[in-house]
């Protein structure tokens, strides 16, 4: 029985955590590898933002080597 999306927190993960996952992101750019670098920055910011209302998104991609994804509806 699937009962829809699940919610997933992050509870306790501070700057340095984001800061060392955007760190691991930003070489997929370089390498060739931006669609899959954005759907990776994507899926953490969601994460993030349900965790954090004033998580920053833009800031957040720019640390992956990406301009900031507007994403209707998030």
């Amino acid at each position: 029985f699937d009962s829809g999306p699940r919610r997933v927190y992050i509870l306790g993960m501070s700057k340095k955590h984001f800061i060392a996952l955007a760190a691991e992101i930003k070489p997929l750019v370089t390498a060739g590898c931006r669609k899959e670098a954005e759907a990776a920055a994507l899926v953490v910011a969601i994460v993030a933002q349900a965790d954090n209302p004033r998580f920053d998104r833009d800031r957040f991609f720019v640390a992956c080597g990406l301009r900031a994804v507007r994403v209707p509806g998030l």
